[in-house]
C-alpha cells in the first residue's frame, strides 16, 4: 500500500474536538440492522454508526457465536518462528479450521504480548497486566466453579461473577471499554482510529465487533449500548491499522480493516494497509459440536 502521511493537522483535530463535544456527546448509535445465519449458532451483522464516526466508513461489522458451539483461541507468532509475520489472511491460512479472526489485544513495540495471553494452558506472554481487568477466556478447567461459562469476557472489577482468568484453558487480556453495569471505563479523548472489540450479550453470546471509521473508543462504547446487542461486557481489542476482522466464506475470507489513525501528534491515512499482527483471536467450532445438534435432531 502506499503511504499518505500528513503532517499533525491540530485545527482539524480542535475542530472535530469542538465537534464532538457540542454536538455528538452521548448521542453516538447505532443503525438499525439484521442479523444473518451464517452457520448453526453463528450469525453476522452490518449496522452503520450514527454520528460517532468522524472519517471514513461508518461501517459496523459483528460476528456473533454461542459459546456452546465455538471456542475462542488465541495465538502468537512467536508459535510460527520459522515462518515470519502473519497478516490476517496469513492467519487464516494457518488457521484453516477457524471461521472467523480478530486481532488480538494489545502489544509491545518488540511485538511481545502486553498482559496474559494462554492457550490450552500453556503461556505465551510473560505474565498478567497488573492494571487492565478484562479478559476474554474459554475451556473452563476443572477446578472452574459450578456454572462457568464456555467462554465469557471476565472483569476483574465484577465480584458478582466467580469466575476468574485462572479457571479457564484459554485466557486473553486486555482493557475494559464497557462494563455490566453500562459504565464506559475509557476516557474520552480525541484519538480517532479504527476500532476492535469483543463483547458478551444477556445471553453469554460473544460478539466481535470492528469498525474502520476513525473514531474514539468512548463514542464507540456509547454506540455499544445500543439496546438491539443487549451487551453487557466488551473488551477493546488493539486499534487503528491493527484493527482487522476476517470472516471465512464459502466462496472468499471477508477481510475489513482501519485506514485511519489520527492523535495529536499526527495524522495518517493508508488505504489498504494491513500489517502484520503478533497476537490472534481465533474463533474455531468445538469438536462434536454440529455432531450433537444432529444426534438432538
Amino acid at each position: 500500500a502506499q503511504r499518505e502521511a500528513a503532517r499533525p493537522q491540530l485545527l482539524l483535530l480542535d475542530l472535530l474536538s469542538n465537534l464532538n463535544a457540542r454536538l455528538l456527546a452521548g448521542r453516538p448509535r447505532l443503525s438499525s440492522f439484521q442479523w444473518v445465519e451464517e452457520s448453526e449458532g453463528f450469525q453476522s451483522g452490518r449496522s452503520r454508526l450514527l454520528y460517532g464516526a468522524r472519517l471514513g466508513s461508518a461501517d459496523l461489522f459483528l460476528l456473533r457465536f454461542d459459546t456452546d458451539k465455538f471456542s475462542f483461541k488465541p495465538y502468537h507468532e512467536t508459535e510460527y518462528q520459522n515462518e515470519g509475520q502473519a497478516g490476517i489472511n496469513s492467519w487464516a491460512e494457518r488457521l484453516a479450521d477457524a471461521v472467523a479472526l480478530i486481532n488480538g489485544g494489545q502489544y509491545y513495540p518488540d511485538r511481545t504480548y502486553m498482559g496474559s495471553l494462554e492457550r490450552d494452558g500453556q503461556p505465551l506472554s510473560s505474565g498478567r497486566h497488573r492494571h487492565w481487568k478484562g479478559f476474554v477466556v474459554s475451556g473452563p478447567k476443572g477446578d472452574a466453579p459450578a456454572g462457568a461459562p464456555a467462554a465469557a469476557v471476565l472483569d476483574l472489577d465484577e465480584n458478582e461473577r466467580p469466575w476468574r482468568p485462572e479457571h479457564y484453558r484459554n485466557v486473553m487480556q486486555s482493557f475494559m471499554l464497557l462494563d455490566h453495569r453500562g459504565v464506559i471505563r475509557v476516557r474520552d479523548s480525541r484519538n480517532l482510529a479504527g476500532r476492535a472489540a469483543l463483547g458478551e450479550d444477556g445471553r453469554g453470546r460473544l460478539i466481535l465487533i470492528m469498525t474502520p471509521a476513525a473514531i474514539s473508543l468512548y463514542d464507540l462504547a456509547t454506540a455499544l449500548k445500543a439496546p438491539a446487542l443487549a451487551l453487557k461486557r466488551v473488551l477493546a481489542f488493539d486499534g487503528g491499522f491493527e484493527a482487522q476482522l476476517y470472516m471465512r466464506r464459502s466462496e472468499a475470507g471477508f477481510v475489513s480493516g482501519g485506514p485511519i489513525s489520527i492523535s495529536d501528534n499526527r495524522a495518517v491515512y493508508i488505504p489498504g494497509y494491513r500489517p502484520p499482527l503478533p497476537a490472534i483471536l481465533a474463533v474455531q467450532p468445538l469438536p462434536g459440536a454440529s455432531d450433537s445438534d444432529e444426534a438432538a435432531e
